[in-house]
């Protein structure tokens, strides 16, 4: 999956995380335009994209409903590092409790 633009590339990204039962899963060139927050039942995404344009750039999370409790804030940050680099995207999530007690899958 290249991009969370396309139809029905968000909803097979939720069933994976509900089928590995994860509780918190990072998100990249999601592609969205501006920053937020979508809340579902299950689930909240956090996100931060491109502020002037659709299609380019962007990075978030999925937290689940039990993490998200833990949730104390959310501040997302696009930022230039110098003229000569383009904008990077940065997403600070603070939370309450220790990761290790939230499931998040380790890379093999």
């Amino acid at each position: 999956m290249h991009t969370l633009l396309q139809a029905g590339n968000m909803n097979a990204i939720t069933e994976e995380v509900e089928k590995y039962k994860m509780d918190a899963v990072a998100l990249q060139e999601i592609h969205w335009k501006d920053k937020g927050t979508i809340r579902k039942s299950k689930f909240t995404v956090y996100y931060s994209g491109n502020e002037d344009r659709q299609g380019n750039r962007g990075i978030g999370f999925i937290v689940s409903k039990k993490a998200n409790k833990s949730v104390l804030g959310f501040s997302p940050i696009l930022k230039e590092h110098s003229p000569y680099e383009s904008k990077v995207n940065y997403i600070i999530l603070h939370l309450s409790m220790y990761m290790h007690r939230l499931k998040i899958p380790r890379m093999k």
